[in-house]
């Protein structure tokens, strides 16, 4: 049964003329770990455990959440918001900014990063 939802998850990311999706839950456990490029306009959002899965040693080795979030997006070419406590929001196109803390909104473009706390 996996394989059968993985191959359609492969068909529908993969179509010449697709929207835009937004990945969660089983679709992360599928395309974990992920070693694709997505489209820009997709939208990942794993909490800490799918977010290990797909990106592994990632947040381990990231000097903040901030910044593991900000590389999994580069690699994804995808936005990733990563659930939690703090709940982090980058896109791939935008950069780092290490100057600001946590709980900054970073809207100085092309620096962008969105921080929650719950």
């Amino acid at each position: 049964m996996e394989s059968d939802q993985l191959a359609a998850l492969d068909a529908a990311l993969n179509a010449e003329k697709r929207c835009p999706f937004v990945l969660d839950a089983d679709a992360l456990t599928l395309l974990a770990p992920l070693s694709r490029k997505l489209d820009a306009r997709d939208v990942l959002t794993p909490h800490v455990g799918e977010f290990n899965r797909l990106f592994p040693g990632l947040l381990d080795n990231a000097p903040t959440r901030i910044d593991a979030a900000l590389e999994a997006a580069q690699r994804a070419s995808a936005t990733v918001l990563l659930k939690g406590p703090d709940t982090v929001d980058c896109r791939a196109r935008w950069a780092r900014d290490r100057q600001h803390g946590w709980q900054r909104r970073f809207w100085r473009p092309p620096v962008r990063a969105m921080c929650w706390r719950g």
